[in-house]
């Protein structure tokens, strides 16, 4: 009887030492296992709820956007190019507004852009940028660096001046907070 108890005490220590030494250098072994084959194992795409600029455009300092490049901070520019601000432009700068104001104390490190042609400033629209005060309006829209960037489209512009999300016409304001959100807790600058 006592054979026994000494046979299973001997196999539950060298169990309790080949854990020890497993929980070490099992980690290790994974780890050069997945760097070694890492052609043959999937690795998911980065998940934004934009649409991701390959390359990325940037806005250099030698442009007149002083707007967007001044205070360092977070952007989200909404290129627009009609002349009268319809449903979907008010819609676009409501959203714009209400998802800086709800990211809490981080709002202070984001602004809005609407960036316009020269014909936008008719009685209308300067109604609308009245409710939308929040908002600042830059009429450069003719500039040939404009030109490379979709219309009517919604983009965010990091604190050194590169372009390198936008969102189209029907995009969710849950989708684009989430984006900045996470944007906002990795960086350090803006």
């Amino acid at each position: 009887m006592s054979k026994k108890i000494e046979y299973f005490s001997l196999i539950k220590t060298r169990l309790y030492l080949l854990l020890i030494i497993l929980s070490f250098a099992g980690p290790l072994m994974l780890a050069t296992f997945m760097y070694k084959y890492s052609d043959f194992i999937p690795v998911a795409e980065p998940k934004s709820n934009g649409n991701l600029i390959t390359p990325v455009i940037t806005i250099s300092k030698e442009e007149d956007f002083g707007n967007i490049l001044s205070n360092k901070k977070w952007t989200f520019m909404y290129v627009y190019e009609d002349d009268t601000c319809d449903l979907i432009c008010e819609a676009t700068l409501y959203m714009m507004q209400q998802v800086r104001e709800s990211v809490g104390r981080e709002r202070s490190r984001i602004k809005n852009i609407l960036i316009v042609n020269n014909n936008f400033n008719n009685e209308d629209n300067k109604k609308i940028i009245k409710k939308y005060n929040k908002i600042e309006l830059l009429n450069v829209l003719k500039n040939n660096f404009f030109g490379k960037l979709e219309k009517n489209h919604l983009y965010i512009v990091d604190p050194l001046g590169n372009i390198f999300i936008y969102y189209d016409k029907d995009f969710s304001a849950k989708g684009l907070k989430k984006d900045i959100k996470k944007m906002l807790r990795i960086s350090r600058i803006g």
